[in-house]
């Protein structure tokens, strides 16, 4: 399968043109790029990232090349910026994911702009049924699954909203 402009539907997040075997190794990246993070190490070689994943350094050079990511040759690649890139990429497919499923209106996940530590989550369903069966397909986390980013605070509100109108001013 391929995520592509082409086959999104009107209102559909928009993506770039990466394999699903590719998405399905950005995890392994990204853990492993936080590793790097915690560590402090700017760069990382292809053949590196090969090493520390499992995944030959050339199928890594072509995974990253489909995010726009491209490694300096003898210096390699900005761990902080490909970090970024790949939680761009797994959030917009977590929101293409997720507006699909039935009865998805809106699904939107987003950093806040003036805030780097805040992250917005803005879901709206057709009915409370769709909500729950989107909440039961979310799979727990594997036992050997990378650490998650765990929220220093949440607040998840519902809102029954009877109608809606266009606003006048």
């Amino acid at each position: 399968m391929l995520l592509s402009p082409q086959s999104q539907s009107p209102g559909s997040v928009p993506s770039r043109d990466i394999p699903a075997a590719t998405v399905a190794r950005l995890p392994i990246y990204h853990r492993v790029l936080g590793q790097l993070l915690d560590d402090d190490v700017a760069t990382v070689s292809s053949a590196e990232l090969a090493e520390l994943t499992g995944v030959n350094s050339a199928k890594v050079r072509k995974d990253l090349s489909h995010l726009g990511s491209y490694g300096v040759r003898g210096v390699g690649y900005d761990v902080a910026r490909l970090a970024e890139e790949i939680t761009d990429v797994r959030r917009m497919e977590l929101m293409r994911v997720s507006r699909a499923e039935q009865g998805c209106i809106e699904y939107t996940f987003a950093a806040d702009p003036l805030d780097p530590g805040r992250v917005v989550l803005f879901e709206k369903w057709e009915t409370q049924e769709d909500l729950d069966a989107h909440l039961a397909a979310i799979p727990a986390p594997a036992a050997d699954a990378a650490p998650q980013v765990v929220p220093a605070s949440s607040s998840i509100v519902i809102y029954d909203v009877t109608g809606e109108r266009p606003l006048r001013r």
